[in-house]
């Protein structure tokens, strides 16, 4: 399976946890037949997230070297699977809790498809000035979001930390900001070792 053997990782939907060279975390929740998963690979920060029907569950592995190549592990006698390698877009949800825009959303998966599918790198800048945000909670809260599962996590605390500024008990940027610098803490320490 992979994840089991050297140089290989997975996330498993048997137990929710990720293997990296036969090591394991917990990492998310369990899946099976009906759920669709995407594993996410962000070459300029060189991590991997994955998504379970849409939703992103956070970055799963960091340091990305060497040639990869894709697999997929069943252990189901007569299971069968669709894969993407990337010939069509990422079907990324978006919930109206975390956005309240139809528009917003509409630009925030169009921009997200824009930096994943290109090699150009965008900045922030770029990407405000593509979207024409204004810089008011929404975009605070889009902003966030975006730098958080493009795994920028300083960008994120910043932006997440101006919408408590504006909304001090907004339950999306409290538990978000959390996450985040946890996250960069975590990269910050790796990078030290």
């Amino acid at each position: 399976m992979p994840g089991w053997d050297d140089g290989s990782w997975g996330y498993h939907g048997d137990d929710g946890k990720s293997f990296c060279s036969g090591d394991y975390h917990h990492y998310g929740p369990l899946f099976s037949t009906g759920d669709t998963i995407g594993c996410c690979l962000n070459f300029k920060n060189n991590t991997v997230f994955y998504t379970k029907n849409g939703i992103s569950l956070g970055i799963a592995f960091r340091n990305l070297k060497g040639t990869l190549y894709p697999c997929v592990g069943l252990r189901s006698q007569g299971g069968s699977i669709e894969v993407n390698f990337g010939s069509r877009n990422l079907n990324l949800q978006t919930t109206s809790n975390d956005m309240d825009d139809e528009l917003l959303k509409t630009q925030w998966i169009k921009a997200f498809h824009m930096c994943i599918n290109t090699t150009k790198i965008y900045t922030l800048k770029d990407l405000e000035n593509s979207l024409e945000i204004k810089q008011d909670t929404a975009a605070l809260k889009f902003q966030g979001k975006f730098n958080f599962i493009m795994g920028i996590y300083e960008d994120a605390a910043v932006d997440l930390t101006k919408l408590i500024n504006i909304e001090p008990n907004n339950k999306f940027a409290l538990r978000y900001r959390g996450e985040a610098y946890y996250q960069w803490k975590d990269i910050r320490k790796q990078l030290l070792i």
